[in-house]
Formats: structure tokens, C-alpha cells, sequence
């Protein structure tokens, strides 16, 4: 994900919080793959790309079902 250090969403992903999530690898247009759960944040890092953009990375361990449906 891009980083922004001002996104409330972004600052409450500490490590061992709980979240819902869901993933939407293919985009968010009607037919694409999305994949919900729930989870506990394992880790986190913050990084900078050569082309200077600011990602985090984000480590999950599921804790239920993922469920696999379409946007």
C-alpha cells in the first residue's frame, strides 16, 4: 500500500491489533477477485522505491476463513 502517515486507517495497523481486510489483487471493477478475512498484524515496514514513492508492507496471520468472492 502507499503510505500516508495522516490516514487514521494506516496509523491503527500496529503490530498485534485486529483487522478485517479485504484484497482486491485484480482491481475493484464488477467480475474481479476479491479475498475477506480477518486477521492480527504480525509486521509492518515502510519503504522507499527508487522512483521515490512510499510503500508499507503490512504482515497478516488469518485467524478464520478467507473467503474468496468477485468485486
Amino acid at each position: 500500500m502507499n503510505y500516508n502517515e495522516e490516514s487514521a486507517q494506516q496509523s491503527s495497523l500496529t503490530q498485534g491489533s485486529s483487522l478485517s481486510f479485504v484484497f482486491l489483487p485484480e482491481g475493484n471493477t464488477s467480475g474481479d477477485e476479491s479475498f475477506s478475512g480477518t486477521g492480527i498484524v504480525t509486521g509492518m515496514s515502510v519503504g522507499v522505491t527508487l522512483d521515490g514513492m512510499t510503500t508499507r508492507t503490512v504482515s497478516l496471520q488469518g485467524n478464520g476463513a478467507l473467503t474468496i468472492g468477485t468485486v
